[in-house]
């Protein structure tokens, strides 16, 4: 969650500080963006949140066989699974409601939206697309740099970027992206006992040797 909210202001000091728009920026006007970033940030985190629940809620089968997860409050049943579920759609309101907040003044909805489409893939992948080969990890890769996207949302979208800025974004996301896929890799491989049976991850595929050249690649690459 910390990472996601982490990338977003990232990406949104990139915007503020870059020579094509600071220029253009006067200092009130900056401050003035401040609220609107951090009810942004607490939108992100409260999202993100909801999706951290919606998979406890979703795996809560598979969590309480895991070593490590097994003590989790939902896998442990020290919180039902009801009001797990209930937990989660009350950080899913609460999330559109700031999202909406950070840009009501501007008269812009590409960043709630962006935020609603997060949260539905969100939920699609606790329900049933975590459980796809592949689309696991590219869901979770798309997650860890979607903060980028939203930070261009907060400020009308791409299109009135200028192009160094838009270069810099792309850059961030091109670095994350294949890092993210790496990790969700490595997790898989660790979990392969676990989900067997439950799921088809790479690992369980082409088994843990392959895949573990293919994130360490994936790296190399990043690195490279």
């Amino acid at each position: 969650i910390i990472q996601a909210v982490g990338a977003f202001l990232v990406g949104r000091l990139v915007i503020l500080t870059s020579s094509s728009s600071a220029a253009s920026r006067s200092s009130k006007i900056m401050m003035q963006e401040v609220p609107s970033i951090l009810a942004a940030s607490l939108s992100i985190y409260l999202s993100y949140g909801a999706g951290m629940a919606m998979n406890d809620c979703a795996d809560v089968a598979i969590d309480s066989m895991h070593e490590e997860k097994q003590h989790r409050s939902v896998a442990s049943d020290d919180i039902s699974k009801v009001n797990a579920s209930l937990f989660c759609v009350a950080l899913s309101v609460l999330s559109l409601i700031f999202s909406f907040s950070a840009t009501i003044w501007k008269g812009c909805i590409g960043f709630p939206v962006w935020n609603l489409f997060n949260l539905t893939i969100m939920a699609m992948y606790a329900l049933e697309l975590q459980r796809i080969f592949l689309v696991k990890n590219l869901i979770c890769g798309y997650l860890a740099i979607a903060p980028l996207i939203g930070a261009s949302l907060l400020g009308g979208g791409m299109s009135i970027l200028g192009g160094d800025v838009a270069g810099k974004l792309y850059k961030l996301a091109f670095i994350g992206f294949p890092l993210q896929v790496a990790r969700e890799i490595l997790k898989d491989i660790e979990d392969v006992q676990v989900d067997e049976g439950t799921k088809k991850t790479l690992p369980l595929v082409v088994g843990k040797r392959t895949s573990k050249w293919i994130a360490y690649s994936l790296v190399a690459m990043v690195n490279g």
